[in-house]
């Protein structure tokens, strides 16, 4: 049919077809010009959603950051108010410990005493004052209240020490240590039978060092090895009732020697066991009875060898012994020559003399330094005092 149609009609439908694709064509570019606008506009929606993404997610990264500087701050918080409790009323599985062993063996100790990093600025505490020269060469002997005849002899008792009350310049750490220890000496004593009823004072804290070192053939403070020859903290009614030791050396190995060995044995020397050797490990504190039960020594230490030791006596028996000391100079005689026979035997024992020997009683008096000066009642103190550790502290 189409064939056989007029060709104008062909035509005329063809400019009809014509001018509505033009019309089209201005329809098509007008929605692409709103496309592109409205692509441009959501192009600029998507940046600025971008950017308030990357704005939220600062935020919740800062948030994050506070949530885990709170977490920290209560997690501090949590560790300051247990180690203050601690330090008020001491660990009860550590006093436990340490009660059963008295009673049983005459001796007990515990690592991780104070914790860190209390034990490492107590250690750094005394290496200062070692380094500053603080610390002098010990003394032997004095009698039972360390007035009478005093020398020194190293290679009889090879360490430097010096006696701090805790409250000087630079000890803040060991007067810590000084108020915890007080706390658990109480609590012990509470449960150890053989100390009910006694009135325990302290004297001060003896900071000390075994200046040992490896060379076998040179002297104590020389290069050579340094010990502590047997002996016994009160042979002879002294006072002192309990001896209590915290080690500060947290590089120790057991080549260095320096071991505390105890000799247990019965009041009166008999029924005596095996030796027992306790490393001088970092924060493990020592307690043991001071009498004839615990006979010790320290064996020869070929590295330098840190540790703060403190006596706690029996107030009836310390005054016992000063009034005893007081009033008989005949007795006096008599401990001053069993002291001088104690040198002369010491000297065969080890080829050497004294380095130094003071009989002036005036001069003992005046210049003796010892854990006995300032002697106070624990428990008098304790009751007293706060023992919290202070903020920043």
């Amino acid at each position: 049919k189409n064939a056989t149609a007029p060709v104008g009609f062909h035509l005329e439908s063809m400019g009809k077809k014509g001018k509505a694709s033009a019309a089209d064509t201005g329809d098509l570019e007008r929605q692409i010009r709103e496309l592109k606008l409205k692509q441009e506009a959501a192009l600029r929606a998507v940046q600025q959603a971008a950017e308030e993404l990357d704005r939220k997610q600062g935020e919740v990264s800062v948030a994050q950051e506070d949530l885990s500087k709170a977490e920290r701050e209560r997690n501090d918080a949590d560790s300051t108010i247990t180690s203050s409790i601690k330090m008020m009323k001491g660990d009860d599985k550590v006093i436990a410990h340490l009660a059963e062993g008295l009673e049983k063996d005459g001796y007990a100790y515990a690592d991780g005493f104070i914790g860190e990093p209390i034990a490492s600025y107590v250690r750094d505490e005394l290496r200062i004052l070692h380094r500053d020269g603080k610390l002098h060469q010990s003394e032997l002997a004095g009698g039972k209240t360390g007035a009478n005849v005093r020398y020194k002899m190293s290679k009889v008792r090879g360490d430097v020490v010096a006696f701090v009350r805790g409250d000087e310049e630079g000890c803040w750490n060991m007067n810590l240590y000084k108020e915890y220890a007080d706390q658990v000496v109480l609590r012990v004593q509470e449960k150890v039978a053989e100390l009910s009823g006694v009135t325990v004072q302290r004297g001060n804290l003896m900071v000390t060092c075994y200046p040992g070192g490896g060379e076998e053939n040179a002297d104590c403070g020389k290069g050579g090895p340094c010990r502590y020859v047997y002996h016994c903290d009160n042979p002879d009614g002294n006072g002192r009732v309990l001896t209590t030791l915290l080690y500060l050396n947290p590089d120790w190995e057991e080549t260095h020697g320096g071991h505390l060995r105890i000799h247990p044995q019965d009041a009166d020397g008999s029924n005596k066991r095996h030796a027992v050797d306790i490393a001088p490990l970092h924060d493990r504190f020592l307690i043991f009875f001071s009498d004839r039960r615990n006979p010790h020594e320290v064996i020869p230490s070929s590295a330098p060898r840190y540790a703060v030791t403190t006596w706690y006596y029996n107030k009836d028996e310390r005054d016992g012994a000063v009034r005893q000391e007081g009033a008989s100079s005949a007795e006096r005689d008599i401990e001053a020559r069993r002291i001088l026979g104690e040198i002369e035997k010491f000297e065969g024992q080890t080829g050497s003399s004294p380095q130094e020997v003071n009989v002036d009683r005036k001069a003992l008096t005046t210049v003796r330094d010892t854990d006995i000066r300032g002697v106070i009642d624990v428990a008098a103190v304790a009751e007293t005092r706060s023992n919290v550790v202070p903020e920043g502290g």
